[in-house]
């Protein structure tokens, strides 16, 4: 799903072959990082904004 919005994107830095290599360097996060937002990219893009933008509202 991360590949075909990365290919969708028009004019964007970021080429498709890349991505594998940013996924290699991903970490988890730990136990001791309680400020980190989990949200689920599945749905349409304008529902995933929202669910950021409500969860940054949330932390303010």
């Amino acid at each position: 799903m991360i590949e075909q919005r990365l290919i969708a994107r028009q004019g964007h830095f970021q080429k498709s072959g890349m991505l594998a290599s940013q996924f290699a360097t991903l970490e988890a996060p730990t136990a001791d990082e309680s400020d980190v937002i989990i949200i689920d990219i599945t749905p349409p893009l304008e529902s995933v904004i929202a669910a950021a933008h409500q969860a940054i509202l949330a932390q303010e």
